[in-house]
């Protein structure tokens, strides 16, 4: 599903289901590259059918505490570069 969709075209639709949320696999190469659209999903304020997309995106963050390779893997060079 991810493979068909950009940071442009991602939607609530894709990922709104906690059950069945993509991002849960998605590589830390991955989640850099879709987080902008993560954020704009987040910021656009709660869907009619999937809710607020905040609390998803925040257990994404989260997971893991200091070991989460997420947030290893966005180091300052890699967020200086961009």
């Amino acid at each position: 599903m991810l493979r068909s969709h950009d940071r442009g075209t991602l939607g609530i639709g894709e990922v709104g289901n906690p059950g069945w949320d993509p991002i849960c696999f998605i590589t830390p190469e991955g989640f850099a590259y879709y987080l902008p659209a993560l954020a704009r999903l987040a910021l656009e304020g709660p869907d009619p059918v999937w809710g607020s997309y905040v609390p998803q995106l925040a257990v994404h963050l989260r997971y893991d505490g200091a070991a989460n390779v997420r947030w290893q893997h966005c180091t300052a060079a890699r967020r200086s570069s961009r």
